[in-house]
């Protein structure tokens, strides 16, 4: 197991659907993530939840949450 302080953020979001796509894919990949809730319990539309990722991989989610990012954009101008 990875020591806690070498885990990085590696993708923040509001949008739980959109943050969920991010950690299936990352895991599919073969890359460890840890989901830090931090939205208000009360108020879900305060703060945002962050996916961590080992620093050993930080490099690859990054290219991964980019290639991400893109799809995201094509999507939204075909629609």
């Amino acid at each position: 197991m990875t020591r806690k302080e070498d885990w990085l953020p590696i993708f923040r979001s509001s949008n739980r659907v959109e943050l969920l796509a991010v950690q299936n894919m990352l895991e599919e990949a073969g890359i460890e993530v840890s989901l830090l809730e931090q939205q208000d319990r009360m108020y879900p539309m305060i703060g945002d939840n962050v996916l961590l990722v080992p620093q050993k991989y930080e490099v690859q989610a990054r290219e991964l949450v980019i290639k991400f990012g893109e799809n995201e954009q094509l999507d939204e101008t075909n629609a």
